[in-house]
């Protein structure tokens, strides 16, 4: 799994830039951002679902250390995903969407249910519900990433090398900021 895991960042989450071919996106109308994040956030947004984090969360259950932790999970997306923010590189327009897009699952994993009338009613037409992170050890390890992102996050924006990396970071720390403590 943690191989799989570096797969995907080298593979996937670090921009394929063969993607782009200006002849054919031109042609197309196609945006460039748009091509590649359509493709990075699908498998993100699985990886980072409440259902696969459960899953983790039981094999740990299972079989303790030998197990791929969801911690672990978390913390080697965030290091393909969040790169910039150890290396101090500038940060282009497709790795600050797919750090939005990381960012937003964080934050969706502890936002409380929307209420129970969708699940039941997603219930009874045989669509799958996944377990309420709320009431797992999933909420609590979104709501840690989120606080240890926020602190490097911070101090990423004060070193950012260009206006464009210091203002989504900054923008990522405030959206961090208002799920965290939403007033």
């Amino acid at each position: 799994q943690k191989e799989a895991v570096q797969f995907l960042n080298q593979q996937l989450f670090t921009t394929p830039k063969w993607l782009l071919n200006k002849d054919i996106l031109s042609r197309v109308g196609a945006d460039a951002p748009g091509v590649i994040l359509s493709r990075q956030e699908g498998v993100l947004n699985k990886l980072m679902s409440a259902g696969t984090l459960n899953k983790l969360v039981n094999g740990e259950a299972l079989n303790g250390a030998q197990a791929y932790q969801a911690t672990e999970l978390l913390n080697d997306l965030k290091k393909g995903v969040c790169s910039e923010l150890y290396s101090h590189q500038p940060i282009d327009v497709f790795r600050r969407n797919l750090q939005k897009v990381y960012v937003s699952n964080l934050i969706e994993l502890i936002k409380p249910p929307a209420s129970n009338a969708s699940g039941a009613l997603a219930a009874m037409m045989g669509m799958a519900v996944g377990p309420n992170p709320a009431k797992t050890d999933v909420g609590s390890i979104a709501r840690a990433q989120l606080n240890i992102l926020k602190n490097e996050v911070r101090n990423a924006a004060a070193a950012a090398p260009d206006n464009m990396s210091r203002y989504h970071l900054q923008d990522l720390s405030e959206r961090i900021n208002k799920a965290l403590d939403p007033k």
